[in-house]
């Protein structure tokens, strides 16, 4: 069994953004086997990288800047299998990572200094924040959508409960599939969102009352049969579905927030400087 090492001490004897910079093809289908391979080093993969796929995103670890410093992200990663697929990044894909930057905390803070927590979200299962072109946002939770016993995700399509679905056409995004998932901690208030996918800011968006309700059943988190269909909500549709797209390949989801009284200006502003690809008009 390899022993637990620390991510730091293995990026500093690794070979793996060499390995990167030198590939030939867009894409590198790896063992794990292959990746410790190119880390160079005798010791191998650390426990967590076998047994957790959050060991594979987030700016923040050494070992994942080697590949993102040389273009590349984590695409897909199976553990049951031992197999990951790596993907270049296009120019804006890239430059837009280099621009959300996940802001770090101090290991252990002087509490006695510490101004009391905001009571406005409550993080769920940290404290991280980010910036997104000048703009503080705080990790709210990850995005994990209901799965069955044998944990797969759960599925449905809900369109044919809709009263009206022989005589209506469904909208662009109407036809799914689509999943549910469960964001406790919101609050009844106006924010700014954004969502990102193995920290790599995928969408941003507000809500103009409740945060709460924008993400809860009647909004993203599971999608009403009338939303489906012309005259509903299309925009519910592309992003459950996309987030749907997106736990099937294992990538870590995440929503941050920003409470604010006036989200639309802040909204605006960041599509138009970071265009986060979900923001697409389509």
């Amino acid at each position: 069994m390899a022993p637990i090492l620390r991510a730091d001490s293995m990026a500093s004897k690794h070979g793996l953004s060499k390995h990167f910079e030198t590939q030939p093809e867009d894409e590198w289908h790896a063992t794990f086997e292959q990746v410790e391979a190119a880390f160079a080093h005798d010791d191998g993969l650390p426990r967590t990288a076998r047994g957790r796929t959050q060991w594979w995103y987030g700016q923040d670890r050494p070992h994942v800047r080697a590949w993102t410093t040389a273009g590349w992200r984590a695409k897909q990663v199976n553990l049951e299998r031992g197999s990951v697929v790596f993907e270049r990044l296009d120019t804006d894909t890239a430059a837009a990572a280099a621009r959300t930057q996940p802001v770090r905390r101090p290991t252990r803070p002087d509490r006695r200094r510490q101004p009391r927590r905001e009571t406005g979200i409550a993080p769920i299962h940290d404290s991280a924040e980010m910036v997104l072109a000048g703009h503080r946002f705080r990790r709210v939770a990850a995005i994990i959508p209901r799965t069955d016993g044998n944990g797969k995700i759960e599925e449905y399509m809900p369109q044919e409960r809709y009263a009206k679905a022989a005589t209506t056409r469904l909208n662009p995004h109407g036809d799914g599939p689509f999943c549910c998932f469960s964001i406790p901690g919101l609050r009844d208030e106006r924010a700014v969102y954004a969502v990102t996918i193995d920290e790599q800011l995928v969408y941003v968006g507000i809500s103009t009352a409740s945060l709460r309700q924008r993400w809860g059943s009647g909004g993203y988190a599971r999608i009403q049969p009338k939303n489906c269909y012309v005259g509903g909500q299309p925009t519910n549709c592309k992003v459950n579905h996309r987030i749907l797209g997106a736990a099937r390949e294992g990538r870590a989801i995440h929503l941050w927030t920003q409470p604010n009284e006036d989200p639309g200006p802040v909204e605006k502003a960041l599509i138009a400087k970071l265009r986060p690809p979900w923001n697409d008009r389509t």
